[in-house]
């Protein structure tokens, strides 16, 4: 986990980083918003931060989240095709109701998880 969590912050200091050194357009188009940087809308940083987002889901060792992230990554490409322009703002309002998932599942996990992880101080 310790390479996805790496990985995602070094990602993120480099989106930050791109975002303030260079200029956003954003637009909208048909039903979804546009936005364009020369830094952070490119097909490696999309490919990298599919890896520290649903790279995590498949190793975390729980059945619940390997499916979350199967389901992650067809969402994530349905989107691609179907949206690729106004991906950003469809990936976001998706992850805001993935993240309403994720906390529920860690809520109910507890009796998986292992007895030092489990106790609540």
């Amino acid at each position: 986990m310790s390479g996805f969590l790496a990985l995602g912050g070094a990602l993120s200091l480099y989106i930050l980083w791109g975002l303030i050194a260079f200029p956003l357009e954003v637009f909208r188009r048909e039903h979804g918003i546009v936005y364009l940087n020369a830094i952070t809308t490119t097909t490696p940083v999309a490919v990298l931060y599919v890896i520290a987002t649903c790279g995590a889901l498949f190793f975390s060792g729980f059945r619940g989240l390997l499916i979350l992230g199967a389901v992650n990554l067809v969402g994530l490409i349905v989107v691609m095709l179907v949206r690729r322009y106004e991906f950003t703002s469809i990936w976001c309002a998706y992850a805001a109701v993935v993240s309403v998932i994720i906390y529920f599942f860690s809520a109910g996990a507890v009796a998986e998880r292992p007895a030092s992880y489990a106790l609540v101080s």
